[in-house]
């Protein structure tokens, strides 16, 4: 890297810059992804249950239900008896029941469901567990979305930053360019007179071309007076050693 210019080395400095921020950015979406998935399988498993709950009662011993929960959306629901035994709905999977804690469970087939546990009590009669649970796919297309839509913008701009950053550079330097060239040509011409006279902003670089202007006008007053030394000092000496010769 201590070859390449100077553009060159902000430039990539800059486009790495660019690409850590862009990781981290991605790193938190999917950070924010994953809660956002936890938090709508929490919510939506914990409404769900309100919903049976409002729907279950016990009378004279009887459970009775007002409503299929089956119809409930996307979360599936089945009633235990406190020993395990199935009341209503299916068994999925073998998991013990602990109340009010989400948890995740695998089923036979093999599919990953999120799991809520309910423990409900009526007067006089024997407790049940409420159990609901929602596939782990029903909002796993939204997080490959948005992982899919990061792995597509983010390089995109990694890359045009480090395009921009180049002209960027290529811009700020201009005056640099400009010094060096105007340097370069008093060096081939011998020409103490051409100055930069850089204009634009008063920044570093303005005021770096003033003090190598000022240096040009310091050279240039001591090569005319040792001009004029050496013009003077020719004439004095002209007659002497003519005199001299003769």
């Amino acid at each position: 890297m201590k070859r390449l210019s100077i553009k060159a080395r902000v430039t990539i400095w800059y486009t790495l810059l660019v690409a850590l921020i862009a990781f981290l950015a991605a790193l938190v979406l999917f950070l924010s992804a994953r809660r956002m998935m936890h938090n709508y399988y929490l919510e939506t498993l914990t409404g769900t249950a309100q919903l049976a709950l409002d729907d279950i009662r016990m009378e004279d011993g009887e459970l009775e239900i007002d409503r299929d929960l089956d119809e409930l959306p996307s979360v599936r629901v089945a009633l235990f008896t406190t020993s395990g035994e199935l009341i209503y709905g299916r068994v999925r999977f073998d998991l013990p029941f602990v109340e009010g804690e989400m948890r995740t469970a695998i089923e036979r087939s093999g599919g990953e469901w999120y799991v809520l546990d309910t423990l409900m009590e009526f007067d006089g009669a024997e407790e049940i567990w409420l159990r609901c649970y929602i596939s782990a796919d029903a909002a796993a297309n939204l997080g490959a979305l948005s992982m899919e839509l990061a792995a597509l913008i983010l390089p995109m701009l990694v890359v045009l930053a480090g395009v921009g950053g180049y002209f960027i550079a290529r811009r700020a330097f201009r005056p640099v360019t400009r010094i060096t060239r105007t340097a370069e040509s008093i060096i081939d011409g011998a020409d103490l007179q051409k100055r930069i006279a850089l204009e634009g902003a008063r920044d570093e670089l303005y005021r770096l071309a003033k003090v190598f202007d000022d240096m040009l006008d310091r050279l240039e007053r001591s090569f005319e007076r040792e001009r004029r030394f050496t013009s003077d000092a020719s004439h004095e000496l002209r007659t002497p050693v003519a005199a001299i010769l003769a």
